[in-house]
């Protein structure tokens, strides 16, 4: 049994009066973020004390720091979300000039907040629970939202604009996620086996959830060298595992599916 979730290397996207840059989390943060997900959860729920608030905020910083990553306190205090459902292995950060005295996710109370931001946020938590390769959860992916204007126009629609917007942001980080190497996360599992205490001799396997493993390989590749060409061909016949499992789980959902026809003759 496998499951998989979906990662990025970078790209960036600009759709009308939205710019969103997509961006790898080191693989600490993804794994920080995973092991403390409850405690995010927590704090969405305002269940968290502000000393335990200020210590996930202080850890996550630490952890960004130590895997290198440049302004590693800056990144931190620009989350503005993380997702999918709020509190997933993915961030959203405000890096929109002029809007910068919003409140981030770690405030005690939401303040100086545009109208239809609570739409910008719930298109980033789609674009999060449903990546453009299969369909799966993404993991580890950042998105800096970097530039946001609503533009107003004679026949402007509240009710409409917002539900324009959340599709236009969820379209936005899709894109930008497509745009360079993506990897496959899969799930592996460890297979513990009980003994039935009352019936001698019979036992209870039980799969437990271990951990994420990389699956190697970008789903997407094509040969672009002229030696990737000589040893795979120019229509790369050869398929991936990452690849494999890509197209038998689009498969499955019915999703499209890039076929190739080889006729003899």
């Amino acid at each position: 049994m496998r499951k998989f979730v979906e990662m990025e290397n970078r790209g960036q996207i600009l759709e009308r009066g939205l710019k969103v840059q997509a961006f790898p989390l080191p693989s600490s943060v993804r794994l920080f973020l995973e092991t403390r997900s409850g405690d995010l959860r927590s704090i969405i729920l305002g269940k968290a004390s502000l000393e335990f608030n200020d210590e996930i905020r202080s850890s996550l910083m630490d952890v960004f720091h130590k895997a290198g990553f440049a302004k590693s306190s800056a990144t931190v205090d620009q989350i503005i979300a993380f997702g999918p459902e709020g509190f997933g292995p993915n961030i959203l950060l405000n890096m929109v000039e002029g809007y910068q005295d919003r409140s981030n996710f770690w405030s005690e109370k939401q303040i100086n907040i545009k109208s239809l931001d609570q739409q910008l946020i719930s298109g980033f938590q789609v674009a999060a629970n449903s990546g453009p390769m299969m369909e799966e959860p993404m993991a580890g992916v950042g998105f800096r939202l970097l530039e946001w204007e609503i533009i107003q126009e004679d026949n402007f629609d509240i009710t409409l604009t917002s539900g324009q917007l959340m599709s236009t942001v969820k379209e936005a980080c899709r894109k930008s996620f497509s745009i360079l190497h993506k990897r496959l996360l899969a799930a592996m599992y460890t297979c513990e086996i009980q003994p039935k205490v009352q019936t001698p001799g019979l036992a209870s396997p039980q799969l437990r959830f271990s951990h994420w493993s990389e699956v190697e390989g970008n789903p997407w590749w094509v040969p672009t060298t002229e030696e990737e060409i000589q040893h795979y061909g120019e229509k790369a016949d050869y398929e991936s595992t990452a690849k494999k499992y890509m197209n038998l789980i689009r498969k499955r959902k019915g999703l499209w599916i890039e076929q190739k026809t080889v006729r003899a003759g």
